[in-house]
């Protein structure tokens, strides 16, 4: 059985699996990651590594969208060894303060600190609160995920939340995470 390694020819490296015939060029990558770096391997997913040493998955695209907007600038590649050796931890939780809305439940939502749902309880409100575009920002929270969450005190009034009081306290993923 041949064993794992790296081969170099001059400039290029060259990754040799257990079982590969062909050598795969290897992607330039960072070694082990720093406490709030987002990073992935060679597929599509992104994590965010912990302050508890752990690689939290976003599941869905909006979860990402919801910390960092569209940019992707901040994501590190590093080896899948060393990805590998990071545990996995719990999923990344939406922002705070993200509208979401479940399939299967005809509310609207707004997320508070501790992955607590809040029932948004009308459009006006909802209009008061988030302006008026409040319907374009709603995302959509998969069924898989709701489980993670708990349902908190409904807002019936203005001044039972506040977008810029939230964002205030809420400092990292890590806060959520903790929840």
């Amino acid at each position: 059985s041949a064993s794992l390694g790296a081969v170099s020819l001059g400039s290029v490296n060259i990754s040799v699996g257990e079982d590969s015939t062909q050598p795969t060029p290897e992607v330039p990558q960072i070694g082990m990651p720093e406490f709030g770096d987002l990073i992935k391997g060679s597929q599509a997913a992104v994590y965010y590594y912990g302050t508890d040493c752990k690689r939290h998955v976003f599941v869905q695209l909006d979860i990402y969208t919801s910390w960092y907007g569209t940019d992707f600038s901040d994501v590190k590649t590093i080896t899948v060894t060393n990805l590998a050796a990071i545990p996995l931890g719990a999923s990344v939780p939406f922002k705070p303060g993200t509208l979401i809305k479940v399939p299967s439940i005809p509310d609207v939502y707004v997320i508070d600190i501790n992955q607590t749902l809040r029932h948004v309880t009308s459009e006006l409100l909802a209009r008061e609160l988030f302006g008026t575009t409040w319907n374009k920002q709603i995302h959509d929270l998969s069924e898989a995920l709701l489980t993670t969450y708990s349902f908190g005190e409904p807002i019936t009034s203005v001044d039972q939340f506040s977008v810029e009081e939230l964002n205030s306290m809420v400092m990292s993923i890590d806060s959520e995470l903790d929840a």
